[in-house]
């Protein structure tokens, strides 16, 4: 998870770009991002550029791991041990925790977490 967190970074930095006018009507370049603030983003790519130490080397670092990433090879959904319940590998499947209402209390509340099943065997459903 921490190498995809490390290639979203890098994407987001030099992610697709919008134009946009600032205080002096010079045009910049703001990257189109929905987590990030993009003037954010600008200010450390241009301190990338002009070879800030200050950020340099988590640059060189993210750049790094990132590169170390992609090598991990290619994922799929097609990659679980089992078959959900559709019969189709192709479908996604998510299961969770059932919640339960509180028989203890009148209004039921607050719920209570269960996992499915004794064991909780269909965390590893094997089909």
């Amino acid at each position: 998870m921490k190498h995809h967190n490390l290639i979203f970074c890098l994407i987001t930095l030099f992610a697709v770009a919008i134009t946009c006018k600032t205080h002096d009507q010079a045009e910049i370049i703001l990257p189109r991002v929905f987590l990030s603030n993009p003037h954010d983003l600008v200010k450390i790519k241009q301190q990338i550029l002009a070879g800030d130490e200050s950020v340099l080397q988590a640059y060189k670092t993210l750049c790094r791991e990132a590169d170390s990433s992609l090598q991990s090879g290619q994922f799929s959904v097609m990659d679980k041990p089992f078959t959900p319940p559709s019969g189709d590998k192709h479908d996604y499947m998510s299961v969770g925790p059932y919640w339960w209402p509180n028989p203890d209390t009148d209004d039921g509340l607050p719920y209570i977490g269960r996992r499915p099943g004794s064991s909780g065997r269909i965390y590893m459903a094997d089909g």
